[in-house]
């Protein structure tokens, strides 16, 4: 049976070394784009959150998470520019070189771990977030420097596992929350001060899981408003 805290997002543990994921994401930076469902599933959210006009076509996005870009670029033909973040360097290069490909200039990938690092105040119209929540260790307090990074009217949008997700990762180093109840983080959402929250499922997968059997995964996609 799951904890009375399960799925709320809130990391108990003091565990503060090195980072898991830098290694990890490095590590897999070139085959990223190879697996269809990861494709595939940024496009629906890209839809989504075109779909709920949550785009300002004059707007500044920034991507937390943003791996090789495949949100980022899905997103940033119908904004002014999107600041694409993320941990690892490889997957910055990796973008950066996509970005040369595609002839994409309004994208600026970014190394940074927003983790320890400070967000820019008031901004930004958009912060989006693909997949990236169930890595971090306080995701509350992510939602607050999410709230202050946007301009008055802006939105985050941000799509995730849904609990129970264990599982879903063959190798879950540096997987600190497998998933996340919606009303959960719905109530997390609200008392950084975010209004209007909202959740929508955005796609279904089924997976082999460790022990052989099969298992279904959702995910998500849950947004708010800074008043």
């Amino acid at each position: 049976m799951a904890s009375p805290h399960a799925g709320d997002g809130v990391l108990r543990s003091t565990d503060a070394g090195e980072n898991p994921n830098l290694a990890r994401f490095n590590s897999r930076a070139k085959e990223w784009d190879q697996a269809p469902d990861r494709v595939s599933r940024a496009q629906m959210i890209a839809e989504r959150i075109l779909e709920q006009g949550l785009v300002h076509p004059h707007g500044e996005v920034l991507d937390i998470g943003c791996g090789t870009g495949l949100l980022s670029l899905e997103i940033q033909s119908q904004a002014l520019r999107v600041t694409a973040l993320d941990l690892a360097p490889r997957m910055v290069e990796a973008l950066k070189e996509k970005c040369a490909q595609q002839s994409v200039t309004n994208v600026e990938p970014v190394v940074a771990d927003v983790e320890r690092e400070p967000l820019p105040g008031g901004k930004y119209h958009l912060i989006v977030s693909s997949m990236t929540l169930h890595h971090l260790r306080d995701t509350y307090a992510l939602l607050q420097r999410c709230f202050d990074a946007l301009r008055p009217g802006g939105a985050l949008a941000v799509a995730d596992l849904d609990w129970d997700a264990s599982g879903y990762h063959k190798d879950d180093s540096g997987v600190v929350h497998p998933g996340f109840e919606r009303h959960n983080l719905a109530d997390q959402f609200s008392r950084a001060g975010f209004s209007g929250v909202k959740a929508t499922t955005v796609s279904e997968e089924v997976r082999s899981v460790p022990d052989g059997d099969e298992k279904r995964f959702t995910t998500f996609l849950i947004w708010g408003t800074r008043p």
